[in-house]
């Protein structure tokens, strides 16, 4: 047999191929890889064979070559997997349920016991466009606060019509995030930065419920409580009374009515990407309170440090204090996302911090197992 290659050069040898779409190539690369794994070499970047995985779909390999490559995804790269792979299957085995419990630690130091389960942070790129808009919303809407006599310009609802409809895209980070919402057993907080209401929609999709901060209420006891740190667009916002109103609204709702007082309300947006953000300090507080009460952190997309400085700023402070035993990251930008996991390890030194994975989905197969419920006899 040949000699076990690195894990890195089996990964180019497959990137290579797909991208010459030589399939014979993918083949050998696929060879190399199942002795490389059975080897007893231990596989480290989990993310990097799902993206040649979802690149391999994507490119139309040949059936009987996504088969194996399956296999080796669903046999091998899962922890709990121990048995060796044939080279010669192509049928995929049922999955287990997820396998990797982690280990708790109690952090050095700690003063406190966490309050909070689980906390999901969600961050968003938005473009200078969709911040010149959020700028303009804004500022139009303090505007008619003040000045309730004055009319919008002509202009203000195309704005709005326009980002709405640039906010409404998929993220691929997100796949996943509907069955975590809906099994995970106890309550928990999602914070966002973004102004899109995805979250909404996945929140209604898993059925869960969930409270948004002085706007809507849960109406059970398990519940997730949404801060949105830009505010979302299933907020709106009277500016001639200052009521706040929740409505599911997705993409295109331009403009609703006031519950209180029958008058124009619009989507309850704060620019966060200038230099003074014009947030509300109660919900920014609320979030960095939850993140140094939690047992547990998934961070979706964290923002690029040098991009979006508030937003890391808050997550670098609350990781000064935080408390948490295990820490989870879902991110595309793989530079990014190993930024954080890195800065989490020297930051929170006691923390389990898992590696970092393309979507959530990924992460329940490979890394998160639910607690157990405790039932009444």
């Amino acid at each position: 047999m040949a000699y076990a290659e690195s894990e890195s050069m089996a990964l180019k040898r497959l990137k290579v191929a797909l991208k010459r779409k030589d399939w014979q190539m993918f083949e050998y690369g696929l060879s190399r890889t199942i002795e490389l794994i059975n080897s007893g070499t231990t596989i480290s970047e989990i993310q990097e064979w799902y993206k040649v995985m979802d690149t391999a779909k994507k490119e139309n390999v040949p059936e009987d070559l996504i088969n194996k490559m399956t296999n080796i995804i669903d046999s091998v790269l899962s922890p709990a997997s121990t048995q060796p792979l044939q080279s010669g299957i192509t049928e995929s085995p049922k999955k287990d349920s997820p396998a990797y419990t982690s280990h708790k630690m109690a952090p050095i130091g700690k003063v406190k016991s966490p309050d909070i389960p689980f906390v999901i942070f969600i961050d968003s790129i938005n473009t200078p466009e969709q911040t010149k808009a959020v700028v303009e919303l804004r500022n139009t809407l303090n505007n008619l606060s003040i000045n309730p006599n004055t009319k919008p310009d002509t202009d203000f609802l195309n704005t709005i019509a326009k980002l709405l409809k640039s906010l409404d895209k998929n993220s691929q980070e997100l796949s996943g995030l509907e069955t975590l919402l809906a099994k995970y057993p106890k309550s928990g907080v999602i914070i966002v930065s973004g102004y899109d209401s995805e979250i909404i929609k996945l929140l209604s999709i898993s059925e869960a419920d969930f409270s948004i901060n002085d706007i809507k209420k849960a109406t059970s006891d398990k519940y997730w409580k949404i801060y949105p740190l830009g505010g979302i667009t299933s907020i709106f916002y009277c500016p001639a009374c200052g009521t706040k109103t929740f409505q599911k609204n997705y993409s295109n709702t331009v403009a609703g009515i006031c519950k209180k007082c029958s008058s124009a309300a619009y989507p309850d947006l704060y620019p966060v990407d200038i230099n003074n953000p014009q947030t509300n300090p109660k919900t920014w507080y609320l979030a960095y309170q939850a993140l140094t009460s939690s047992e547990n952190w998934l961070l979706i997309t964290p923002p690029n440090v040098t991009e979006r400085m508030a937003i890391s700023r808050l997550l670098l402070e609350a990781c000064s204090n935080a408390i948490i035993n295990n820490a989870y990251i879902v991110s595309n930008r793989s530079e990014i996302g190993t930024w954080w996991r890195n800065k989490l390890e020297e930051m929170v030194p006691s923390a389990n911090v898992a590696p970092v994975c393309f979507n959530v989905e990924i992460l329940l197969t490979n890394y998160i197992k639910f607690p157990e419920t405790q039932t009444q006899p």
